[in-house]
């Protein structure tokens, strides 16, 4: 579904990964990258969210709802990371991630190009007892 905000969406990747070069300290923690990593991914599912139900374009899509086991696959990501970051913390991981400013904002760049790719991409979740004989791709 096109609409406003999808088509500016991708330009603001170049302020959030700018101000990734200017707040990031060389040098993290991996968990903090887990986490700061999966909280980019839920904040930019989350505004775009909000810009469809604020513009009453969630309930203009057409159609009759559907229902059933449903997870979006941006915040799969972003949730998965997070609680990665959080259990690496638990565990006391004491690994490092070293890069400058300008690889700091090329990762948040390219992680931000990946939730927008899979911004319309959900996993349906349902028992098929017969499930050898699914087949994984586009519905004909």
């Amino acid at each position: 579904m096109r609409n406003p905000y999808t088509r500016l969406e991708p330009f603001l990747a170049l302020p959030v990964a700018a101000a990734a070069a200017l707040l990031l300290p060389e040098t993290l923690p991996v968990s903090t990258v887990f986490r700061h990593a999966g909280v980019v991914m839920l904040l930019q599912s989350l505004v775009r969210d909000v810009y469809l139900l604020a513009s009453g374009r969630a309930a203009a899509a057409g159609g009759t709802p559907r229902r059933g086991w449903f997870l979006c696959v941006e915040s799969a990501l972003g949730l998965g990371l997070v609680m990665q970051g959080l259990l690496l913390s638990a565990l006391g991981t004491q690994a490092r991630v070293a890069l400058p400013p300008a690889s700091w904002a090329l990762a948040v760049l390219m992680w931000w190009v990946v939730g927008y790719a899979v911004r319309d991409v959900v996993f349906e979740v349902r028992r098929d007892p017969d499930h050898l004989n699914l087949l994984i791709g586009p519905r004909a």
